[in-house]
């Protein structure tokens, strides 16, 4: 009997071991695809959603200034307010118009990047159910879910509270609140 063969090729062993690592790291890059994708449709989603409430406010911004105006070319008819009021009121409305015209294009371009991130054409209507108001108020409602479930100290409250700063206006008071902040915004960017 002959053994001219090994039983143990290390060579080929090398070999699998090496194409089974090629192997993890295609996985891995295709995970941190899938990840980076995530979060690029994640930023165009809220910064359409953020273009849109930026243009509301600005909407009822040229509301009030018009309803100002109005109110102030009556005074002015009836020489109540002077000239220069009148004339500073037609300022104002006029002023907020480019603004005005440069938040709807941003509204545009977000859409855009948002149709385009998820590979739909540009002349397909696209619906946005989410309103920002949600964001800001989640803190706050969590708290008190949190509460109707158990009796939270401080420092618990202050975290579940603080957990969106600075989107929302509870500032973190404890080093644990700051560590769940940073944690919570990193994660909410990744």
């Amino acid at each position: 009997v002959s053994a001219a063969l090994p039983l143990v090729n290390f060579s080929l062993w090398e070999q699998i071991k090496s194409k089974q690592n090629e192997i993890d790291l295609i996985i891995e890059k295709a995970r941190a695809s899938k990840i980076d994708m995530t979060k690029q449709v994640k930023d165009a989603y809220f910064a359409v959603l953020l273009a849109k409430n930026s243009l509301n406010v600005l909407e009822r911004s040229i509301n009030n200034a018009k309803e100002t105006l109005k109110t102030t070319k009556a005074s002015y008819e009836q020489g109540v307010v002077s000239e220069y009021d009148y004339i500073r009121a037609q300022v104002q409305v006029n002023n907020l118009n480019p603004t005005y015209i440069s938040a709807k294009n941003g509204l545009d371009l977000a859409i855009l990047q948002l149709k385009m991130i998820l590979s739909l054409p540009t002349n397909q209507e696209i619906s946005l159910k989410e309103r920002i108001k949600v964001l800001i108020t989640h803190p706050r409602l969590a708290v008190e879910n949190s509460k109707k479930h158990f009796k939270l100290n401080k420092l618990e409250e202050n975290i579940i509270i603080s957990h969106m700063f600075p989107f929302y206006k509870a500032l973190p008071k404890y080093k644990e609140s700051w560590l769940v902040n940073t944690v919570d915004n990193a994660m909410a960017f990744y």
